[in-house]
């Protein structure tokens, strides 16, 4: 693997990181807004994929071990 391959690969997961974590920040806000009463609702309004949040949910919550 070269060097451009290898920080290409650590862009695409910081990027991947950081849109995780948007998700997730904003399901969140507006929950506590009370906005939508579950995870769900707050992602179909969002256009979000819901398993692809519980993914970046079970993911965050791994990185935190």
């Amino acid at each position: 693997m070269t060097l451009y391959e290898k920080l290409n690969d650590k862009y695409r997961e910081g990027k991947q990181k950081g849109d995780y974590n948007r998700m997730l920040s904003t399901v969140d806000h507006l929950l506590s807004k009370g906005s939508f009463s579950t995870e769900e609702e707050a992602c179909e309004f969002l256009g979000y994929d819901f398993d692809e949040y519980l993914n970046a949910k079970k993911q965050a919550s791994e990185s935190d071990i």
